[in-house]
């Protein structure tokens, strides 16, 4: 769709959340068709592998247990025989002979991720990321957000203002544009 309204490059793309692992994909795959990407931006946006540590379970597990809390008793019944029937049927499967053995199961792949089998490829490029100084303490310890890994060429870090949910909201976005505006202008210069 992109290369109908702009055939050739230079591109330059930025992303926040799912749109970042999307304008990254896009830049990796352009640039295998042989296209320019003048430009990869990632703001305050984890790469989706291995990035979370025990405490992203251990808050996920307990905010359930306050949900539960919170359910009137016979719902609380009702929610356990469920999940007891769950277990049992699934116990059931990982025993019997003629089914096929069970992969491990991470449940934030199963909200967010395109799939527990998901491996990135390289991109050939540089990634500029735009992160807030705070970072969720259930992420590893990652200065370039996991993104490192991934960029050939490297990985450029700002530290914008705001936490994650106000990036892109008055009066931190204009921290981002200032930052944002620097690089692509940069990026727009032939190169030398």
């Amino acid at each position: 769709e992109l290369r109908a309204v702009q055939p050739t490059g230079p591109y330059q793309f930025v992303g926040i959340c799912r749109g970042a692992h999307i304008a990254y994909e896009m830049a990796r795959r352009l640039e295998q068709e042989g296209q320019q990407v003048a430009f990869l931006g990632i703001l305050d946006t984890w790469v989706m592998e291995n990035t979370l540590n025990y405490i992203w379970y251990l808050e996920h597990y307990a905010g359930r247990l306050v949900w539960l809390k919170g359910l009137g008793f016979k719902d609380q019944i009702s929610f356990i025989k469920k999940k007891t029937k769950s277990a049992l049927r699934n116990f059931g499967e990982m025993i019997s002979l003629s089914s096929p053995a069970p992969s491990s199961r991470n449940p934030i792949h199963e909200i967010y991720f395109p799939g527990p089998g998901f491996v990135p490829k390289t991109y050939e490029g540089r990634i500029e990321v735009f992160r807030v100084r705070e970072q969720p303490r259930h992420r590893i310890r990652d200065e370039q957000l996991g993104w490192g890994k991934l960029a050939r060429r490297g990985v450029g870090v700002h530290v914008i203002p705001g936490v994650h949910t106000s990036v892109l909201k008055e009066p931190n976005v204009q921290g981002l544009a200032a930052e944002l505006k620097k690089l692509l202008h940069r990026s727009e210069q032939p190169p030398q």
